[in-house]
């Protein structure tokens, strides 16, 4: 089982806060996480790539990591503060 659709929510709208566009999303997942921009889809909305991107880390049990780097990349982004304080522990599939 996957995240629910609220967490999921909850986690794109910070990602989008602290990241506003894919320039930025990507030098997070660069530096953080040592993806390469190659990986990160570009011909979709910003809405649908950051939702491509949990669904990807989702499937690779791998959302703690997600989480836990943009929390390094912006640590003063309160939305994605939020989202650490509540749901820091994600639970696996």
């Amino acid at each position: 089982m996957g995240l629910e659709g609220y967490k999921k929510k909850e986690l794109m709208e910070a990602l989008k806060s602290a990241f506003p566009n894919r320039n930025e999303l990507v030098m997070m997942l660069s530096l953080e996480l040592d993806m390469e921009e190659s990986e990160v889809p570009d011909n979709s909305s910003y809405n649908f790539v950051v939702f491509k991107l949990i669904e990807r880390f989702e499937s690779q049990d791998r959302i703690q990591k997600l989480l836990e780097g943009a929390c390094r990349a912006n640590p003063g982004n309160l939305d994605l503060q939020k989202v650490a304080k509540t749901r820091l522990h994600f639970p696996k599939h």
